[in-house]
């Protein structure tokens, strides 16, 4: 009787194929599930980015024109705001590949990605105070 129940123990030391079947598709459904979450949020997390970088942008006309003493419709340039001892340390880069433009004084900093992506905008939000949603 003893080596019966060997030989029983022996045959059972796998998966059988509908195991491994089951726990293929168990990790399928979840990647099915994990990888849109996660390019979503990675998404979102450089239209943020950008939406803090134009933020950035703008402070820094701001500031620009308070010492230069500059009235609104003045033409900043990058010169103006960019270096070690000026109001950005260094040029601002779109995680998402886009590129800003400053516009005069009183226009909001713009990132060429802009709108594309209606769900994570790359736009500045919220809008500093005297600006409206038409005004972009």
């Amino acid at each position: 009787m003893s080596g019966f129940s060997h030989m029983r123990n022996l045959q059972r030391k796998g998966f059988t194929a509908t195991e491994l079947m089951i726990v293929v598709m168990v990790i399928g459904f979840l990647l099915a599930v994990a990888i849109p979450a996660f390019l979503a949020a990675r998404s979102a997390a450089r239209a943020r980015s950008c939406q803090a970088n134009l933020t950035y942008i703008w402070e820094a006309k701001q500031q620009w024109a308070i010492e230069m003493n500059e009235s609104s419709g003045a033409q900043v340039d990058w010169d103006d705001l960019v270096g070690v001892e000026l109001y950005l340390r260094h040029l601002p880069e779109c995680p998402g590949g886009g590129e800003y433009d400053i516009g005069t004084l009183d226009e909001l900093p713009l990132c060429s990605i802009g709108n594309e992506s209606a769900r994570h905008p790359h736009i500045i939000f919220p809008l500093p105070p005297g600006f409206t949603a038409e005004d972009e």
